[in-house]
């Protein structure tokens, strides 16, 4: 009799282990192939819990030109004229401010190749903004 009752102990205790090491490796499995991260769309309700902040307002000409404009215009790069030379801009103001300004919104293509690219690659402003950094730099170029 007690040998029976050991047996069945036992096999109870087995059982329970057993599906006790069958939960945690069912778990494991689960948490391995569970996505890190979510994607969150527009509309979704996870949307409106974090909502990426850009400019409040117009940024300054300086700022535009220090983010953007200053990689050619400091360097020469592509043969654009360096912010403040007079006689690299004196050519190009000659031709007016509307000129220049058809110049960064659409870009300069010289031989197939784009030199001048649209909006300066400054893809986040506005053509007022973009007309402000023009007028900034052509100031100092005088």
């Amino acid at each position: 009799m007690i040998r029976s009752a050991l047996i069945v102990f036992s096999g109870l205790v087995l059982l329970i282990a057993s599906a006790y090491g069958q939960t945690s490796r069912e778990q494991a499995i689960i948490d391995r192939l569970t996505p890190i991260g979510s994607v969150c769309m527009a509309g979704d309700a996870c949307a409106a819990a974090a909502v990426a902040t850009g400019p409040t307002g117009p940024r300054s000409a300086e700022d535009i030109y220090n983010g953007t404009c200053m990689a050619c215009h400091l360097t020469g790069a592509s043969n654009a004229p360096l912010f403040g030379n007079v006689e690299q801009w004196a050519p190009r103001i000659a031709t007016g401010m509307d000129a220049l300004y058809s110049s960064v919104f659409n870009g300069i293509e010289v031989d197939g190749v784009l030199v001048m690219p649209v909006n300066g690659l400054c893809l986040d402003c506005s053509e007022d903004e973009l007309r402000a950094t023009v007028d900034y730099m052509v100031e100092a170029a005088q």
